[in-house]
């Protein structure tokens, strides 16, 4: 039996400035910039819904992303997420606080958070 999750999207980097799209059950998002961009993460459209981003410079260039979400992403009440070097990396859950969708981090590996 494969290891696959075949119910996890990869989706390609909106760009400078631009929404993350949020519509499959699971998203895998390799993020690329070469200079100062951001991107803005909507709330997740379901609990238990995943999403997983890694900077992934292809330009050889480097730079940085700031991903600003919807609501916070943690308890501390972040809601942005800085990328700056290749690699860097947060995995997120959709749950429900307070009545409301949001998303939560469960890994992150070299981001700022903010």
């Amino acid at each position: 039996m494969s290891a696959t999750n075949l119910n996890t999207s990869e989706i390609t980097d909106p760009g400078d400035a631009a929404a993350i799209p949020v519509t499959s059950v699971d998203i895998l998002c390799g993020l690329d910039s070469s200079g100062g961009e951001t991107r803005t993460l909507p709330d997740p459209k379901m609990v238990g819904q995943k999403a997983y981003f890694i900077s992934a410079w292809t330009s050889g260039m480097g730079g940085t992303i700031l991903m600003t979400a919807d609501s916070d992403v943690d308890q501390t009440g972040n809601d942005k997420i800085l990328f700056n070097s290749d690699g860097d990396f947060v995995a997120l859950i959709g749950v429900k606080r307070l009545g409301s969708l949001r998303w939560q981090i469960i890994g992150s590996d070299g981001v700022a958070l903010s």
